[in-house]
């Protein structure tokens, strides 16, 4: 049997190939009891991945589903392991579970478990096969025409379906990984990170020693009075051999920069889009962009430091060692001590100037940025010199918190290295004064000194950045740790939900019962002990004043928020059964304030619960309901249409012309419970009777909130 043919595991035992790649990758995942794929098409890509990212939060493995065009198709592949390919053999879909690159082909983890090799021009063909083979017939009648010979009609022909084909997307790859909520030590061992510190210690560690041993050779050579050709040649040979193991080091730091960057990043665009909604509006879009900004600062400054605190760690350890062996011997050892206690009292006053300095910082963008935000407003009601003297006194005070910030920083960075070599030689004196101190010792103790002060530069430099980046993780800590908690996939897949078949009025639809909510910030509940009924195709209007728990309850509705205690179900099912498949069943218009039209175009803006990229079915329908809400006109004008851009930085919208987009947004979503918190507050009576006709013909249930 062909290798490949091997290697192919049949679509029905999708399950077992992906229990099985994930723990030959080491990502170990946990067992787990799993429905069989959907029985769709070859064709049928979103059917599938959308099984497998759901399968995959089951594991534990975050699996992504990668496109590709057609003449990028063989590095993909070389590159792609742990993944799983879906392809045709013999007409027939299977499907291949690939390890990773052994050599020059890919390892297969075939039905019997055993790895399998094949070449990666063998797999790709395979892939490639069905796409050339529809464009070879034509490619072949045209070489015909045009005469090629017949020994160049290979090479002519290959040409051509590259030319042709090297732009259509292959899709049918999906690569696992580690999910960004795994342990931080998981992420470092799969990114090789201890391999690469382990090597970049040792490689810093011989450098050092290589050129201890070289100064030594050539300082006891001529304060022996020995200095020759063959000393010259061993201090040459051992100063040449530092300059590729240094190489070789700085480039292994370099690459695990890399990788500790790639983690961060990770973890902290999942702490994002994690974060809790309603730290979300409490700290409002300012101190999120601080928060953002700090992340970047840390990424910049931590692995640096880190990497220049290890270098100086190693280099002082060393000198101490140098000193100690030296003429001062355990004078100079304690004055060295001594001074690295003063480095730690600067260092501690540094700190604490810095984040000083970071918290008015961070305060000034907030404050900046909530000042843009409201910036008509402020012209309008704001007295002008009162906005003024309010901006003088915060960049008087920013600039105040700088000048102490600099100047700590200063007295750490300066007189820490240029200090000692003043302390380390007066350390010398009296060993110089005796005369009893040999050349050769007076030799070692001066190199000590040196090396001390370079290695007291490289750790007052590491220092002062890992200190920025310590107070950088005060910000960015609350979004590394939302990014640890791993999403509730639910037992059901989502595209598996009840969703809206027809039923017939009064069957129920959603069920509270008992709830109980309490915001942090405040001690009483907002929810309590909350009970609610709504029947499919129902239309309920709740009314309340202002801060009574409407929203909070439709929040809750909605799966934004889980309950403290109670039951809220749908179709007889909890969110923790149902767990995403719950926004396919409940959609909610939040109010005008926390509901936005996002920067992109407006068919972006409409179809963003749906399907995205939009197909023309889906495009077409959003146009239909967008007419129907009186925003015809509105499309018509703008020269792209649906594809126009808007947003703060392009088209702009009405506030009326917002809130028939947000209820269009809505209401494309098809939910068989759709909640509107005060969407009609910026209507007129005209576009609100349309809204209410749309509403009447395309949602299903609906629980309109207003005030009285």
């Amino acid at each position: 049997m062909d290798a490949i043919a091997a290697a192919a595991w049949p679509p029905e035992s999708l399950a077992e190939a992906l229990l099985e790649l994930g723990r030959r990758a080491g990502l170990a995942p946990a067992a787990a009891e799993m429905p069989p794929p959907p029985a769709a098409g070859p064709a049928d890509g979103a059917a599938w991945t959308a099984w497998m990212i759901w399968a995959g939060q089951h594991m534990g493995v975050d699996i992504e589903a990668v496109e590709t065009p057609l003449a990028d198709l063989e590095p993909v592949l070389q590159a792609i392991g742990p993944a799983l390919v879906r392809t045709e053999l013999d007409g027939r879909p299977v499907v291949f579970a690939v390890v990773g690159r052994r050599g020059s082909g890919l390892c297969l983890i075939a039905p019997d478990l055993r790895e399998v090799r094949v070449p990666v021009a063998r797999l790709r063909a395979l892939i490639a096969g069905r796409l050339e083979q529809t464009a070879a017939d034509h490619v072949d009648r045209v070489i015909e025409r045009a005469g090629i010979p017949a020994e160049r009609r290979g090479i002519v022909r290959s040409a051509m379906l590259r030319e042709r084909l090297g732009s259509v997307p292959v899709a049918g790859l999906w690569t696992l990984r580690l999910p960004p909520e795994a342990s931080l030590h998981r992420h470092l061992a799969d990114a090789h990170a201890y391999r690469r510190l382990t090597l970049t210690v040792a490689l810093l560690a011989s450098v050092f020693g290589l050129e201890i041993l070289g100064w030594m050779l050539i300082g006891t050579a001529v304060l022996e009075g020995q200095l020759n050709l063959g000393w010259l040649a061993a201090w040459t040979l051992l100063m040449i051999t530092m300059v590729p193991a240094r190489a070789v080091g700085e480039w292994i730091g370099g690459a695990l920069s890399i990788d500790l960057a790639t983690v961060l990043k990770g973890r902290l665009l999942a702490g994002a889009l994690r974060f809790d909604v309603d730290a979300v509006r409490r700290e409002g879009a300012g101190q999120l962009l601080g928060r953002v900004i700090e992340g970047q600062a840390f990424e910049a400054v931590a692995i640096g430091g880190g990497l220049a605190t290890l270098t100086g760690v190693i280099e002082i350890g060393l000198a101490f060692w140098i000193l100690a062996k030296g003429a001062g011997g355990g004078l100079q050892v304690a004055l060295l001590a001594g001074w690295l206690v003063v480095a730690g009292v600067l260092a501690l006053r540094s700190w604490n100037r810095q984040a000083e300095w970071t918290a008015d910082r961070l305060a000034l963008t907030g404050d900046l940025v909530e000042r843009m935000v409201g910036h008509r407003t402020a012209l309008a009601q704001e007295q002008a010199g009162r906005r003024d003297r309010h901006d003088d006194h915060a960049a008087n005070h920013y600039l105040a918190l700088s000048s102490r910030m600099d100047a700590a920083g200063g007295r750490l960075l300066a007189l820490i290295p240029g200090g000692w070599l003043l302390v380390g030689l007066a350390g010398l004196v009296p060993a110089f004064v005796s005369g009893a101190a040999a050349p050769a010792a007076l030799g070692v103790a001066l190199g000590g000194v040196l090396f001390a002060q370079r290695a007291l530069a490289t750790m007052t430099g590491g220092f002062d950045a890992l200190a920025r980046a310590a107070i950088a993780w005060k910000a960015i800590g609350p979004l590394f740790r939302a990014g640890a908690r791993a999403p509730d996939p639910g037992r059901i897949l989502p595209e598996a939900a009840p969703r809206a078949a027809p039923r017939p009025p009064g069957t129920r639809l959603l069920d509270l019962d008992g709830v109980v909510f309490t915001h942090p910030t405040r001690r009483d509940p907002v929810l309590d002990g909350a009970s609610l009924g709504i029947d499919h195709g129902e239309r309920i209007l709740l009314e309340g004043g202002s801060g009574s728990g409407k929203s909070t309850l439709a929040s809750v509705i909605a799966g934004l928020r889980k309950p403290h205690a109670g039951l809220v179900t749908i179709d007889g099912l909890d969110q923790a059964t149902l767990g995403d498949g719950w926004r396919r069943l409940a959609t909610e218009a939040p109010q005008f304030h926390e509901n936005h039209i996002l920067t992109g175009s407006l068919a972006f803006n409409l179809l963003m619960g749906r399907a995205w990229p939009a197909q023309p079915a889906d495009l077409a329908a959003a146009e239909a309901l967008c007419r129907e809400l009186g925003l015809g006109d509105l499309i018509d004008r703008m020269p792209a249409g649906l594809m126009q851009p808007v947003g703060e930085t392009a088209w702009q919208l009405s506030q009326g012309e917002k809130s028939r987009v947000h209820l269009a947004r809505a209401l494309l979503q098809g939910a068989p419970l759709t909640v509107l918190d005060e969407s009609f507050a910026a209507l007129d009576p005209d576009n609100l009777d349309r809204c209410l006709a749309a509403i009447d013909r395309h949602a299903g249930a609906v629980l309109l909130i207003a005030h009285p």
